[in-house]
């Protein structure tokens, strides 16, 4: 497995990503799949770019289009900061020149945290224009059961992500003491 802190800086250039704010980019790196090929291999041969985003982070990787057209791309620059195969031709092949990196990331948590990064900088404009009223939460800073992954992969997976400003705003915290009941059956 590679090691990620290795690839922070590369990681934070990668289109869309780099629009995200740090924190939001260490919950991507957090769920990321981070890949070694050696040279001569075909990073896409048992895994196709499908409902994930894949990235190039370092090594040269020759890809191969089904229109007969080739690209050679570079680790971290160029092509490789954006998303592989996303944009047409399709990919017909892939080979490694040089050992790689690779970086994969769901689409859909992808989709989810690029929306509450929006959300979340809109909520900071209302706040300092509009004081403090009514904060949504940042959905940052939730944990357990609205953790960032469990949106993706949860009980909520089949929400859309630009709903979840408006269950969002339905949550509420509450303090509790350890030990104290929060539910009680019936």
């Amino acid at each position: 497995m590679t090691d990620k802190t290795i690839f922070l800086e590369t990681f934070s250039r990668l289109q869309p990503l780099a629009a995200l704010n740090p924190d939001s980019q260490r919950e991507l790196i957090n769920q990321s799949s981070f890949e070694h090929f050696e040279r001569n291999q075909d990073p896409f041969h048992d895994k196709r770019p499908s409902g994930q985003s894949a990235y190039l982070l370092r090594g040269e990787l020759k890809l191969g289009y089904a229109d007969g057209s080739s690209d050679v791309i570079v680790g971290g620059a160029g092509l490789a900061l954006y998303p592989i195969g996303k944009r047409p031709p399709e990919i017909a092949s892939a080979k490694a020149i040089t050992d790689i990196d690779l970086v994969r990331i769901n689409d859909k948590l992808l989709d989810i945290i690029m929306t509450w990064d929006q959300m979340a900088l809109q909520a900071d404009v209302q706040t300092s224009t509009q004081g403090a009223k009514q904060a949504m939460p940042d959905w940052r800073t939730l944990t357990g059961v609205n953790a960032g992954q469990n949106f993706a992969n949860g009980a909520f997976a089949a929400l859309p992500p630009a709903h979840i400003e408006t269950l969002l705003k339905k949550f509420e915290t509450v303090i509790v003491k350890r030990g104290e009941v929060i539910i009680r059956e019936g």
